[in-house]
């Protein structure tokens, strides 16, 4: 059989049809869409163009349209009065707060809408401008609300609320056309009158801090003039009412005396510390509350005197009495215990504190024993002067003596003070003469008088004084300087006469200390003296060598002194010259330029601070404090600079520390 014959598919070749280039109509489209680019950027320009007029337009009309201050407050003033006639209770109110009451708020009538590109410029600028309007007229409200305050004194409290309602009256206005434009209005002048209401919650807490202050002045002044009765009578009439008084142990006390010291000075210790612990809440500082503490304790001492003095004058046979209170005086110290409590005396003692009136154990017994010592000697002073000044009116005739004798001791001194090799033959005979009237008008002139040691220093001036400065004239200035420090020195201007013409004395020094001595009259030259002794740190009744008048404290006091002697004597203004004044005028430069010169820079610089604003370093921590309470962050970190460089400082320096600034132990 035969095969079949396979077909095959007859292959056709790749049809190649020409391209056609529609290019002509490629441009066409090409330019079209260009021209309507141009056409879109040409409108975009003109609508830019137009909306620029519109809205410049919009603005004019938004601004010229806006409420002005007359049309606002009406509206604030019409709202206010319908609020406060609601805010009454309509049983209450009378016809006319009715007719109020029942009125519609006043609203804005803006401008603009919220769509097109005139309404929201229009509407924008008339809100901005309200604004602005608003706030001004608020802001003067709460100013006016705040001064009739002051003036009236209106607790800040009944004003608080009256501040915001202003605020919202004002901004409820301009909340119906935009909530967020018075949301924000409100806002601002919330923070507005919160802040001007802080300040004058501050004023006012001050005020109300002075008049406490006044009346806390007064209340102790009173009780200070009331506490000899407090100590004569209601310590009697407490331990009258009073059953199983205690001592510091919890232990019944049954003897008298004891009972009258543990009364007495829990009445006295409980008042003052009552007082004590007002006075920070007062605003007083330390160095008030510590004058306070010395205040007190000078009052009680006062106030024991009194109560002693009283029965002193109403005894009939006084000087017994004052014999018995001096020994009650001496008992009491000794029984004095180192807690301030008293042992119990014995029978014989009993019988001599018996011996004196209650009112003044109660005296004696209250405060420590340095103060029955004090009254003691008080008491010792008021009889000595009481003596001294019967001597004196029996004896007017010897006063004017010595008045006369002082008189011309002075002159003496004086003839001294002008004697020079040129003119002393002159001088000479003068003090001659004058040595002479002592006698002529019947003045002392035994031995010891003043009279005795002028002559004396006549003959030693006559006779030549030695110029070669020794060591015992520094001896002898030292003694007149511890003399001078004293309350009462004991040396006059006779004294110095001897002293110089015997050659104890440097003729530089005899003419200081004449004048020094000379001086002790003038109440204000010792005022000055004992300002500039109190900030050197000079005590009353120190005592130096002679090395102390060629270095420190002494010596920078000496030559400040000095400066101040030379004032006085070149002064030629009216009246006198003031000491004191000069003093305070011119120390705090002097202590700087001193300190410079003998502790360094950076000691002259730290006392100068410490002197001025720092006090001590527990103050200075305290302003500290206070600084950052007050949002004062620039003066707390001046204080805590310096805080620091003193630290250092007296790290470096522990033999010459800033005083009040020492470490802790």
């Amino acid at each position: 059989m035969a095969e079949a014959k396979v077909y095959e598919r007859r292959r056709v070749g790749q049809l190649n049809i020409p391209r056609i280039d529609f290019a002509a109509e490629r441009s066409l489209v090409q330019s079209q869409r260009q021209m309507a680019n141009d056409l879109a950027t040409m409108n975009k320009f003109v609508f830019g163009q137009l909306e620029g007029v519109v809205k410049e337009r919009a603005k004019r009309y938004g601004v010229e349209n806006a409420p002005g201050l007359e049309q606002l407050e009406d509206i604030y003033n019409y709202n206010r009065g319908i609020e406060d006639a609601r805010a009454i209770p309509e049983d209450q109110r009378s016809d006319e707060q009715q007719d109020l009451a029942e009125q519609d708020l006043k609203k804005l009538e803006g401008v603009g809408d919220s769509y097109s590109v005139f309404g929201k410029t229009a509407k924008a600028f008339y809100l901005d401008s309200a604004s602005k309007t608003i706030e001004t007229l608020a802001k003067k409200e709460i100013l006016s609300l705040i001064t009739i305050a002051e003036q009236n004194d209106t607790p800040y409290a009944d004003i608080k609320d009256q501040l915001q309602d202003v605020v919202d009256g004002y901004t409820e206005t301009l909340a119906d056309q935009d909530q967020f434009v018075g949301k924000l209005l409100n806002s601002e002048l919330s923070l507005f009158a919160y802040s001007q209401g802080q300040d004058y919650a501050r004023s006012e807490l001050a005020k109300l801090r002075d008049k406490r202050k006044a009346e806390f002045t007064v209340t102790t002044e009173t009780f200070f003039e009331g506490l000899p009765n407090e100590i004569q009578y209601l310590v009697n009439a407490e331990i009258l009412s009073k059953e199983g008084v205690k001592d510091k142990d919890g232990k019944v006390v049954k003897d008298e005396i004891a009972i009258r010291s543990i009364v007495g000075n829990k009445r006295i210790d409980d008042k003052f510390a009552s007082i004590i612990a007002q006075m920070p809440g007062l605003g007083f500082k330390s160095p008030a509350i510590r004058q306070m503490r010395d205040d007190f304790n000078k009052a009680v001492l006062n106030a024991q005197m009194v109560v002693i003095k009283k029965h002193m004058l109403e005894n009939e046979n006084p000087e017994v009495l004052v014999g018995n209170i001096k020994k009650a005086a001496k008992i009491i110290s000794t029984l004095t215990k180192k807690d301030g409590t008293l042992k119990i005396p014995s029978d014989a003692q009993k019988k001599q504190l018996s011996a004196i009136p209650k009112e003044v154990v109660n005296a004696l017994v209250i405060g420590d024993s340095n103060d029955t010592l004090d009254i003691l000697k008080a008491i010792r002073d008021e009889k000595k002067a009481e003596n001294e000044y019967t001597t004196s009116n029996l004896n007017t005739a010897s006063k004017i003596r010595d008045d006369v004798t002082r008189i011309k001791n002075n002159s003496f001194f004086n003839l001294s003070q002008s004697l020079t090799q040129n003119n002393e033959i002159d001088i000479f005979n003068q003090m001659d003469v004058l040595l002479a009237t002592y006698k002529a008008e019947g003045l002392d002139t035994g031995v010891g008088s003043d009279y005795q040691k002028n002559l004396q220093a006549l003959e030693n001036l006559k006779a030549g004084i030695p110029i070669v400065e020794s060591a015992i004239q520094l001896d002898t200035e030292t003694a007149l300087v511890n003399d001078l420090n004293r309350e009462n020195p004991e040396y006059n201007t006779a004294d110095i006469n001897v002293m110089y013409s015997s050659g104890l004395l440097t003729r530089k020094a005899y003419k200081e200390y004449s004048k020094l001595y000379q001086a002790q009259g003038d109440r204000n030259f010792k005022e000055a003296q004992s300002i500039i002794r109190a900030r050197m740190g000079i005590p009353t009744n120190a005592i130096y060598g002679a090395g102390d008048l060629k270095k420190g404290k002494l010596a920078i006091y000496k030559r400040f002194e000095s400066r101040l002697l030379a004032e006085r004597d070149k002064f030629e203004g009216e009246g006198t010259f003031d000491a004191v004044e000069w003093v305070n005028a011119n120390i705090d430069g002097f202590t700087l330029e001193t300190d410079k010169e003998f502790y360094g820079q950076e000691y002259a610089e730290l006392m100068d601070w410490v002197n001025t604003r720092g006090g001590t370093k527990k103050a200075a921590d305290q302003m500290i404090e206070k600084f950052i309470r007050d949002g004062d962050q620039e003066q707390a970190d001046l204080f805590k600079s310096f805080n620091k460089r003193i630290a250092d400082y007296n790290k470096a320096n522990p033999r010459n520390m800033i005083p009040g600034w020492e470490p802790s132990p």
